[in-house]
This record gives C-alpha cells, sequence and structure tokens, in this order.
C-alpha cells in the first residue's frame, strides 16, 4: 500500500509519507512575527525605562524574560513621524539583509531635519526590536535604532548565544541596568542594558523578584490587560522615531 493509499484510509503519516523540512519553518516564523507585535513599547530615555504612551517608569532590576526566537532585525523607513516601510524579519531566518543604498532615498537633500541637531536625516533606520515578559505576563516591545540600544542588544545576543544550545527547552531572563559614558557633544549620555542574570522555562515563567508590573501601578486590572494584549497588534503610528533618547551613529 502506498503512502498516499494509506493516508486516504485514516492511515497514520509515516517517516517516508511527511516531506523533508528544508530550511526555517514557515509557520513558526510567521507566529514569531505575529506574536512579536504584541505588547507595550517600551522605551529608555535619561537612564529610565519607560512602557507604553503614559511612560510608566519600569525600574532598574526589573527581571523580564526575553523573546530571544523572536528578535527581528532589518530596515524601517520614517516619514512624518510614522513608519512608512517595515522591512524587519527575524534574525532566526538568517535572511541577507538588503544594502542601505538599494532601499533608495539616497539624496539628503530631500531628508528630513534632525529636530536635535537639524542635520539631514537618513529616512531608513536599522532597528533591532525585541519583545520581553515580566513574571505578571505584561509583555513589552524594545525597539532602537540608536548605538546604545543596538549595542545592549548585540551584548546580550553574544552571551545568550554562548549558552542557548545547552539549555532546550529554556529562555534568557534579563535584569533591566543602564551605564552611561561621556560624549564629546552632549555630554553625560545613557546607555541601556540587559544583563542576562538565568534561564527559566518557556512554559513556567518565574523570574524570581521582580519589579511590579506596570498594569498593577498604573491600576490596570489583569482583564484589562489580557483584553488589550489579545487585541490586534497596535499601528506603527503609535511608534516614535526617537525611541529613546541615546545618540545615534
Amino acid at each position: 500500500m502506498t503512502n498516499e493509499t494509506n493516508l486516504a484510509n485514516g492511515g497514520a503519516m509515516t517517516p517516508a509519507s511527511v516531506p523533508a523540512q528544508i530550511g526555517p519553518d514557515p509557520y513558526t516564523s510567521y507566529a514569531a512575527k505575529a506574536i512579536q507585535q504584541q505588547g507595550l513599547f517600551l522605551t529608555f530615555k535619561n537612564g529610565e525605562f519607560l512602557a507604553g504612551q503614559d511612560g510608566t517608569e519600569v525600574k532598574i532590576g526589573t527581571r523580564l524574560a526575553a523573546n530571544m526566537e523572536g528578535l527581528m532585525i532589518g530596515w524601517r523607513r520614517w516619514f512624518g513621524g510614522q513608519v512608512t516601510d517595515d522591512l524587519l524579519e527575524l534574525l532566526s531566518d538568517q535572511k541577507p539583509l538588503p544594502r542601505r543604498e538599494s532601499l533608495g532615498d539616497n539624496d539628503p537633500a530631500l531628508w528630513e531635519k534632525d529636530d536635535r541637531s537639524g542635520a539631514p536625516r537618513d529616512p531608513w533606520m536599522f532597528t533591532n526590536s525585541l519583545q520581553m515578559v515580566d513574571n505578571a505576563g505584561e509583555i513589552y516591545i524594545y525597539s532602537t535604532g540608536s548605538k546604545g540600544g543596538l549595542n545592549a542588544i548585540g551584548k546580550l545576543c553574544k552571551a545568550y548565544g554562548l549558552e542557548y544550545r545547552m539549555r532546550p527547552g529554556m529562555i534568557p531572563v534579563i535584569e533591566l541596568a543602564n551605564d552611561f559614558y561621556m560624549h564629546a557633544k552632549y555630554g553625560k549620555t545613557y546607555v541601556p542594558v540587559f544583563n542576562l542574570v538565568g534561564w527559566t522555562k518557556a512554559d513556567k515563567l518565574s523570574l524570581g523578584d521582580a519589579a511590579e508590573p506596570a498594569s498593577k501601578k498604573t491600576g490596570v486590572g489583569y482583564a484589562a490587560r489580557d483584553a488589550r494584549l489579545n487585541a490586534p497588534a497596535p499601528a506603527t503610528t503609535e511608534m516614535s522615531r526617537d525611541l529613546d533618547d541615546e545618540i545615534p551613529f
């Protein structure tokens, strides 16, 4: 009996009847992308982490589980304070990223002016976007194109990459921190830090002494929070290009 006949008669699929999987699983990739769009936007400004449009403080020392499998990288195009093109892809898909010059908008004379320096500002920003969750289920999305933000995620990737293969079924727990350096023009400049402090099972978050979640601080009940998290992904117009006040490249 062939595999086709066996399946038609209600039989189980055998290894020979299952097509070989080549490359990233498209269903897993789509799920990771869809899930990664949910949550409160987490920004970093003046040494503090702030969540949502109200800017609720997420205290230094807060522990969050980082969705490293959902880490997205790539290009976003900004115009008039809004995202007009989003070319972010999952890092895990290992797709080659387009070169900046292939995206167009190559004439600085046509670029918008930077509000801070007055210089022409490239509409295309290389961006990293990482989803995190606290031990109460509050979800945050940290998106950044700044030097400090990209360095923070890069260092986290390095620490994660050294261990994740030895920890199947586990996800990293990070602790929010900050640091600073003296910029030649702007003086003391804060940068975010994501310290990898432990690991937890993906289906059983236990982050230790995490700070009180933003939903409790703002008086938003869990039912309202769950309704928000199950709602459609927020429009990109709710984001700001100035997702933190770090000095860009």
